[in-house]
């Protein structure tokens, strides 16, 4: 019935700024985007937004897009926080020591820090400066 469920980021006129973050951050990859200026749709403050654009992390993929109301007539209120988070699953230790640091230089906030688990991992929760919560777990064997 369902053939896949994607979560969708929306940010307040910076998804492009945010895309680089993720990049550089997870090495993540922007394998599709569309920009408002491609459609011929004017933003309320004459600045490009990203309409929607797939952000491929590992195999999976994430949509994001600024949110409709900076589109003239389009869209409603939108505040950051919520109640989801996104949830990695890190390859090897080393990756996520060194996506921690990463997080760090860029003083994102560290909602719990990293640390060894119940379930024989060490997890980490974090709000990025755009308002994301990403939770990050490497497994142990």
């Amino acid at each position: 019935m369902i053939k896949s469920a994607l979560p969708y980021l929306t940010f307040d006129g910076n998804c492009d700024e945010a895309l680089s973050f993720y990049e550089e951050i997870f090495e993540a990859k922007v394998v599709e985007k569309a920009l408002a200026s491609e459609y011929n749709i004017e933003t309320k403050n004459g600045e490009e937004m990203i309409l929607n654009a797939i952000l491929l992390l590992g195999e999976n993929k994430i949509l994001v897009g600024d949110k409709a109301e900076q589109y003239d007539g389009l869209g409603t209120r939108m505040e950051n926080g919520g109640q989801i988070s996104i949830w990695l699953e890190i390859e090897t230790e080393d990756n996520l020591n060194n996506i921690c640091k990463k997080l760090r230089e860029k003083n994102c906030e560290f909602l719990i820090d990293l640390h060894e688990t119940f379930w024989n991992s060490k997890y980490v929760k974090i709000e990025d400066n755009f308002g994301i919560i990403w939770e990050l777990n490497y497994q142990k064997n």
